[in-house]
């Protein structure tokens, strides 16, 4: 599993609907809930589809 160093990054680009490296970050987070604090600052993201994606993550964490 490659370690995500930024959430946003690993989230953005690709289309909208692709749900992308979305379980890559999941699998990070669960591995080490330090992250979790990292994860959550993306929900302040300024791109609404990467907000709204954080979002909806956050739920299933």
């Amino acid at each position: 599993m490659a370690i995500v160093e930024d959430f946003e990054i690993a989230l953005s680009g690709g289309h909208p609907n692709s749900l992308g490296r979305t379980l890559e970050v999941v699998d990070v987070v669960l591995a080490d809930r330090s992250r979790l604090a990292d994860f959550a600052s993306g929900q302040s993201s300024t791109q609404w589809t990467l907000a709204l994606l954080f979002d909806l993550l956050a739920d299933r964490l």
